[in-house]
């Protein structure tokens, strides 16, 4: 009884999921796009559930937002794919980069298209995001999906903070980044430094305690948010936008939960 409930509300939100999608796409075909003033940069690598979920990300996200450029980088595997839909998004600019090798890891790569978008007016987001409602966002400040615990708060961070040669006492907030945006700052670092702690990030040995398992998923977003808070003294929240705006969007946090949506 309980196994065809579930089926009968996993096709309810497949179906929900997907009419609105198909509406969003039909609606842009007639869309007057303005010109684009502003970038939005999409990774989408090595699962075709990211490449599903990215076409909800971007039809909802040039939904709500005409004064937007789209720019993807993904593999050769998703770009074959993705070009097939590409004519249904022909009245925007919607850029294919596939620039990601097979055997890359996504979140490092990630991390290297963060650094690679500072002092630009752009903004990075997860490809597991639905759109609900236009951007109200100036780029003056940094921009984070949301605030999350003290760095101090967690039993790993001097461990990883001594890899990174960052002072373990910073006392930073952790930031929630599926989406960021350096908000047109500039970051006082040559590349070889950038280049050096992705380096460290990449090769850091998870071992001892089980929890590493958990956070390994994560070490990116440590480092963007050391980043930020460095930057500047004022990050910008989506969540807080949200609280006067209305919900701008809703993430499913494919990587942590393995949640799609319509599913």
């Amino acid at each position: 009884m309980q196994l065809a409930k579930n089926s009968f509300f996993r096709i309810i939100r497949f179906s929900t999921t997907y009419l609105v999608l198909f509406k969003q796409l039909l609606i842009i075909q007639f869309l007057r796009p303005s010109t684009p003033t502003k970038t939005a940069v999409i990774l989408i690598a090595k699962k075709y559930s990211y490449l599903q979920m990215g076409l909800i990300c971007m039809s909802s996200f040039l939904y709500y937002n005409r004064d937007f450029e789209i720019q993807i980088h993904c593999d050769q595997k998703i770009s074959k794919i993705l070009r097939i839909f590409l004519p249904l998004y022909r009245r925007f600019i919607v850029t294919v980069f596939p620039t990601i090798s097979d055997n890359s890891d996504p979140y490092i790569e990630q991390l290297k298209l963060f650094f690679n978008l500072n002092s630009i007016n752009t903004i990075l987001f997860d490809a597991d995001i639905r759109w609900k409602g236009s951007l109200v966002y100036d780029f003056r400040d940094p921009l984070a999906y949301n605030f999350e615990s003290n760095v101090n708060a967690l039993d790993f961070w001097p461990i990883l903070a001594a890899h990174l040669r960052i002072p373990s006492e910073a006392g930073y907030q952790v930031l929630t980044c599926c989406v960021t945006s350096w908000g047109n700052q500039s970051l006082r670092m040559s590349q070889s430094e950038i280049n050096k702690y992705i380096e460290d990030l990449d090769t850091f040995q998870w071992e001892g305690d089980h929890k590493f398992n958990e956070f390994k998923r994560l070490r990116g977003q440590f480092l963007m948010s050391y980043i930020f808070t460095k930057l500047s003294n004022k990050t910008n929240s989506i969540v807080e936008i949200e609280k006067s705006k209305g919900k701008i969007l809703e993430t499913s946090f494919f990587g942590a939960t393995g949640y799609r949506y319509g599913t």
